[in-house]
């Protein structure tokens, strides 16, 4: 235990932030604490939710009975299988409505359990059950929670509502080795014991999306990217989509050239050897384009010409075709050449998909939704070199001083307001993006309707920033595969001159999105003290998803109702092979529809969110073989050291740390969090449900209409750069907040 968390008053403040590690082998009622109460748990805490219900009969005869609540999001996400018709597993079993789900019987069998679901959490999400009822004859012995909660219930001066799992490590081996590896993650998750502040605990097992691995990515129409520059291609002559730029060179020197440097990237897909490419300082690409644009000359035709030029000059004969510098394993376009490629399709509906009359939208956000339309920034942030965007709490980030930054105070985030409302301004991004029927949709799924097939309707999409797996499935709908060679796939990120403080710092690819802890954990009724045998039998249970077996388990289903059989090759190690029958099951358009989240939750009951780390070489397996090559060149790429990113544990540089998942802070720094900073302030409102909606994000508006717009007779406008960043750091005071941070981990790194 750091020494730092044995002294002072500390309150847990569960600020964590959205998520394939080395795994070790080897109930009751609350009442609601006063001020005054004791933090005993008394002898009626002893018979957990005695109300609790579940449709289907126990698995073991003689097995410890516990209550569960881990309904993950509505009714198909339980442990009981909830359809009217009927599933039958790839061995043949037929599932029926109300049976435990495959998994789940053989979660009981392995570790000798009945496990009784609660009624009242089976109705909506487990996690809002925990909040509503964690104080009453209705808690669990076991329950999903948010983190946030946890922490709240689980503060000093309250009674023990929650085990402290930190006293039972001898009886989780598992999840005790898992802690010893990681130590980033241990200290993510220890808080002050809720009895006495002096000491630390552990409330909860942290569930992950996937650890230390690659999280999103820049997706793009292969096919139409190699479209644009095929010798055969008839390209577009109309001169009146583009007329005006807004977009200036971000990587040119004082005579508009782009400078010159080399980037190292993988040589080959065998072996770990690497290689350079050279960049020749050349005029810069958007420099000649905004000539071109503003002369009225810019069609496709004329576009492509010129980039054909200049990635000539620039690279001469290091790729053979301009669609090789963004998809190749050696891809290392950088921030101009991406929006260079982002015009010229913006000019080329025809050529693209044969109708000139649509609108080709090159950047897409996933759907009206506050957390997508983010990835907007996310992107943005990556490919301009911006840290920040992608914190694991917030907009921090560790600065070349070592120290932790808010992004949303720094001069660096008006730049990128500034670049993202350029592009906006050029119909680069999705116009009206704010609106639920943005591009002719009316249910606010952007990507779904613009970059399947050639979109419906008038639109059509280019890319987006998401997850490979999911938005990899839009390559197996209909529209998609009635076009020849369509294909939407991951793609390496831009290179940017990142200053990491370091002899290395240059021009590279790197990425803060990586996988660290979920926002929800699994807890242990306090209670379960009463009772050695159920507290035995709970202990074991959430530990057994700590080993080896029980995340295989979790991940992909019982290799005895025939989910899995032998292993396969992932990032250099062995995990589970599905079936071709699984497999069929996933992609079936009544069972899985091409959902690996909907079959694995819904059917076979894997992935749901007890502590547990969910295993990325089982995603892998059900993406779809376009974006399987795409992750292969990306894979590669972090394999040999080329594609950089933050890391959870100790790092001799720090820049390359990512920042805790969570802080812990004194009962005064705590306040002026909730008070100033949280999601329902002003300054929680940059990227918050800030009461005006899921949907509304303060940078939106400046991205939408650029800075200082603000005036006598628009006083609901935009402020100057200089108001901007004086009201975020002065006004809604992020300097108070940020120093609370920065003396929280310095309090607890000393």
């Amino acid at each position: 235990m750091n020494k730092k968390i044995l002294l002072g008053s500390l309150v847990a403040a569960g600020l964590l932030a959205g998520c394939a590690p080395t795994i070790p082998t080897s109930s009751s009622a609350t009442t609601k604490p006063s001020e005054t109460q004791s933090s005993t748990v008394s002898s009626s805490q002893a018979g957990a939710a005695s109300s609790a219900t579940s449709s289907a009969n126990p698995i073991v005869s003689g097995g410890t009975n516990l209550t569960i609540a881990l309904n993950y999001d509505g009714n198909n996400n339980r442990i009981t299988y909830q359809k009217d018709t009927d599933y039958v597993t790839p061995n043949g079993k037929v599932v029926k409505k109300g049976d435990y789900k495959p998994v789940w019987v053989e979660v009981q069998k392995i570790n000798k359990v009945n496990l009784i679901e609660v009624e009242k959490a089976v109705t909506s999400k487990a996690v809002t059950y925990f909040k509503d009822n964690w104080k009453t004859d209705q808690y669990a012995d076991l329950a999903a929670a948010n983190v946030s909660d946890i922490n709240t219930y689980s503060v000093a001066g309250q009674s023990e509502t929650i085990l402290d799992l930190s006293e039972y490590m001898d009886k989780l081996p598992n999840f005790k080795a898992f802690l010893d590896a990681n130590p980033a993650v241990k200290m993510s998750i220890t808080s002050a014991k809720h009895s006495n502040a002096t000491k630390g605990a552990i409330y909860f097992l942290p569930y992950f999306d996937g650890y230390n691995d690659l999280e999103k990515m820049t997706l793009v129409r292969a096919d139409y990217i190699r479209k644009l520059f095929a010798a055969d291609t008839v390209l577009d002559t109309n001169k009146s989509i583009l007329t005006n730029t807004h977009y200036v060179a971000t990587d040119a020197d004082a005579n508009g050239n782009a400078p010159a440097y080399e980037v190292t990237v993988p040589a080959s897909m065998d072996g770990n050897t690497t290689k350079v490419i050279t960049k020749t300082a050349t005029k810069n690409i958007i420099n000649r384009q905004n000539e071109l644009i503003n002369a009225g000359n810019a069609d496709a035709a004329s576009l492509v010409a010129q980039f054909k030029t200049y990635i000539q000059e620039r690279y001469g004969n290091q790729f053979a075709n301009p669609a090789d510098l963004f998809l190749n394993l050696d891809s290392c376009y950088d921030a101009d050449e991406m929006v260079a490629l982002m015009r010229i399709a913006r000019v080329a509906p025809a050529a693209l998909t044969g109708d000139a009359t649509k609108k080709v939208v090159p950047f897409v956000p996933r759907e009206f939704d506050n957390q997508r339309i983010a990835d907007l920034f996310r992107w943005a942030g990556q490919l301009w070199g911006i840290r920040g965007v992608e914190s694991r709490s917030g907009y921090l980030y560790f600065g070349t001083d070592d120290k932790l930054h808010d992004l949303r105070g720094e001069d660096n985030a008006t730049a990128l307001l500034d670049i993202c409302s350029s592009l906006y301004k050029e119909g680069l991004i999705l116009e009206n993006f704010e609106s639920e029927k943005a591009a002719g949709t009316s249910n606010g799924k952007f990507a779904e309707s613009l970059l399947v097939g050639h979109g419906t309707g008038e639109y059509v999409g280019l890319m987006e920033y998401d997850y490979a797996q999911s938005q990899g499935a839009w390559n197996d709908k209909a529209a998609s595969k009635a076009i020849e060679d369509y294909d939407f796939r991951p793609i390496l990120g831009g290179v940017a001159n990142w200053d990491d403080n370091d002899t290395n710092s240059g021009y590279y690819h790197f990425t803060e999105s990586w996988r660290s802890i979920k926002t929800q954990g699994f807890i242990l009724n306090a209670a379960l003290k009463n009772d050695s045998k159920k507290l035995d039998a709970a202990l074991k249970l959430v530990d057994f998803f700590f080993s080896e077996e029980g995340h295989t388990l979790n991940s992909f289903g019982p290799a005895s109702e025939g989910y899995i059989d032998g292993t396969i090759d992932y990032q250099g190690r062995k995990v589970a092979k599905f079936t071709d029958a699984t497999l069929a099951q996933f992609n079936d358009a009544s069972i899985g529809a091409g959902n690996y989240t909907n079959y694995l939750r819904t059917f076979v009951g894997a992935t749901l969110p007890v502590g547990y780390i969910k295993e990325q070489g089982m995603e892998y397996q059900m993406t779809t073989a376009h974006c399987i090559a795409g992750l292969d060149l990306i894979n590669k790429a972090i394999e040999v050291g080329t594609y950089k990113h933050v890391i959870p544990g100790d790092v001799d540089n720090m820049f390359f740390k990512m920042v805790p998942s969570s802080f812990f802070f004194q009962a005064n720094q705590a306040t002026d969090i909730a008070e100033i900073g949280g999601d329902k302030t002003k300054l929680g409102s940059i990227h918050s449900e800030s009461g005006k909606g899921k949907n509304y994000c303060l940078w939106d508006t400046y991205v939408m209409n650029g800075f200082g717009t603000k005036t006598a007779e628009n006083p609901n406008g935009t402020e100057t750069k200089a108001n901007y960043l004086t009201m975020i750091n002065d006004t809604w005071q992020l300097k108070k907040i940020l120093k609370h941070y920065q003396d929280a981990y310095d309090f607890l790194n000393d």
